[in-house]
């Protein structure tokens, strides 16, 4: 079942399940914290289910969130100005084909979006190749009561586990797709949705017998510089690139965190600062340009930040009550590593106030 709202002028529905926060089951949770104050404030907006697995996010041109989930294929919209009012459904992918899960998302424009769909098993199989497609959705104009126009840009019989995804417009424009089973990073043209191999790279490939290396990955036009995380060998690191995204240089690793923790996806500052998903570790870590890691928010045992999976910088303008740029966190609340091998909670929608960005 579902419940009509009107969110950032669009009319959605909500399935009823969304529309409260249930108290955790699985799992009596921990305290918020259990160390130090985090350096930056850190707000729970949302707080879902036990069971959903929140798994990235984008920010609109009205700084609405939209908020792909993994466990079911759903596309959120969330007006985090508006906590109290929980996210509402503004598509669900299983219309559109065989599809149990969202992955990546990137903006395209200011109001136009590329999103990945596939099926991902949390429980036994983890993601099932040749699953998987990129979609585009447009958002109606502001006050419009149009529905989202949603359209297939690829299927990717070929693709193994299409995870991080980000826009690229030189020389077209396009969305990079990074495949974390093989290791590569896969070009999608938005005007005709050609798909081509843009890069290979042996640091993307998976450590051991897992099967999920290259994660999250963004471009750094000032520098020529990709960054990336490897999930498997919980690594951090670059990649010279030219203006196209092809490889220009050998990828350097710059940071290996310690076993059995890794990274997930992150943000990048416009001073190559990387702002990152600690999944397992339950944290969020800055890791300077020279290499220099900090866990700014969350901790081990801690639910604070709960398995975070993704974060994207509010627009640009957008600041916290202290003047302070702002991140916002999807997690997976423990649904994966469950805390202390036996805490899961709802999966959140964080908002950190940070120095530093864009």
């Amino acid at each position: 079942m579902y419940s009509a709202s009107v969110l950032s002028g669009l009319l959605i529905f909500t399935p009823l399940y969304l529309t409260s926060f249930i108290p955790p089951t699985l799992a009596t949770p921990l305290p918020p914290s259990n160390h130090d104050p985090s350096p930056y404030p850190v707000s729970l907006l949302h707080q879902f289910p036990p069971g959903v697995w929140a798994e990235n996010l984008a920010t609109t041109s009205t700084n609405s969130l939209l908020i792909t989930i993994m466990s079911t294929p759903d596309l959120l919209l969330y007006d985090p100005a508006a906590p109290s009012l929980p996210p509402t459904l503004l598509h669900s992918f299983a219309d559109n084909g065989p599809y149990a899960s969202l992955l990546g998302i990137a903006a395209t424009s200011a109001n136009s979006f590329a999103v990945v769909a596939g099926n991902y098993s949390l429980t036994s199989a983890g993601a099932i190749p040749g699953t998987f497609a990129i979609f585009t959705i447009t958002l109606p104009p502001t006050g419009s009561l149009q529905t989202p126009q949603v359209k297939l840009l690829a299927p990717l019989p070929d693709a193994q586990f299409i995870n991080g995804l980000v826009y690229h417009a030189y020389p077209s424009p396009a969305v990079l797709a990074a495949d974390s089973t093989l290791g590569t990073i896969t070009r999608i043209e938005l005007a005709t949705g050609a798909v081509s191999t843009l890069l290979e790279v042996e640091a993307f490939k998976p450590c051991g017998d897992s099967k999920e290396g290259l994660n999250g990955f963004h471009i750094h036009a000032p520098t020529s510089t990709l960054y990336f995380t490897n999930s498997a060998c919980r690594t951090f690191g670059k990649v010279p690139v030219r203006r196209d995204g092809s490889q220009a240089g050998e990828a350097r690793v710059t940071v290996t965190y310690p076993a059995p923790y890794f990274f997930d996806d992150f943000a990048l500052g416009g001073d190559g600062t990387a702002w990152v998903a600690v999944s397992n570790g339950n944290g969020i870590a800055r890791i300077a340009e020279d290499g220099e890691v900090e866990v700014v928010a969350g901790s081990v045992n801690s639910t604070e930040v709960a398995e975070p999976t993704a974060l994207v910088w509010g627009r640009e303008g957008e600041v916290g009550k202290g003047g302070e740029r702002v991140l916002y966190v999807t997690t997976g609340g423990a649904l994966g590593d469950p805390i202390n091998g036996t805490v899961v909670v709802g999966a959140q929608v964080l908002r950190i106030g940070v120095e530093g960005g864009w």
